[in-house]
């Protein structure tokens, strides 16, 4: 039990270093290319082409976070992965994104102090645009195809091919294939 958990405390440090260890290659295209390709050689479950720049950080094991080919992320983006976050293919994911997946119990004083131990776990399908500054909170789906306006925070799934604005996130209006 013990061991488990000082391994998952490692791992998180060492991801942690490694990414700002990258930050050190700038915000070039390249360098957005060649820290993806880094990130994949590390043991992260990253697709082919992958464009990651500066400030990309994760808090999780490495099995937890699955990204597809071709997805693009801007500066700043934070995944706390206490549960699972995918990302389909051909996503891009604006500057100062955040996907948060635990959240505290309120119900109760004790439970309130306590680490995390609850939430959900996020999806963002293919060919999705997620703008600035947005918030994903657990158990949330962004459909396929869908945009999600700048600053929004996604508290309830988005259907495929939706406009999404909004605190809290509303569709206004479905978006022609």
């Amino acid at each position: 039990m013990w061991f488990s958990l000082l391994w998952y405390e490692i791992s998180v440090l060492l991801t942690h270093w490694l990414l700002r260890l990258l930050d050190l290659l700038g915000d070039g295209v390249l360098a957005r290319y060649f820290r993806g390709l880094i990130l994949k050689l590390a043991g992260f479950q990253l697709g082919w082409g992958c464009r990651v720049g500066t400030g990309f950080y994760i808090h999780s094991v490495l099995d937890r976070v699955t990204i597809g080919r071709r997805s693009g992320f801007n500066r700043n983006i934070h995944i706390d992965a206490t549960s699972p976050v995918s990302i389909g293919n051909y996503c891009n994911i604006g500057f100062g994104v955040s996907f948060i997946t635990a959240q505290h119990d309120i119900n109760t004083t004790f439970e309130r102090s306590r680490p995390p131990h609850a939430g959900g776990a996020i999806t963002v399908e293919d060919f999705t645009w997620i703008a600035a500054n947005c918030t994903l909170l657990p158990g949330v789906t962004i459909g396929r195809g869908s945009v999600i306006g700048v600053g929004s925070l996604v508290n309830k799934s988005i259907p495929p091919n939706s406009l999404a604005v909004g605190r809290p996130a509303r569709v206004i209006r479905k978006i022609n294939q």
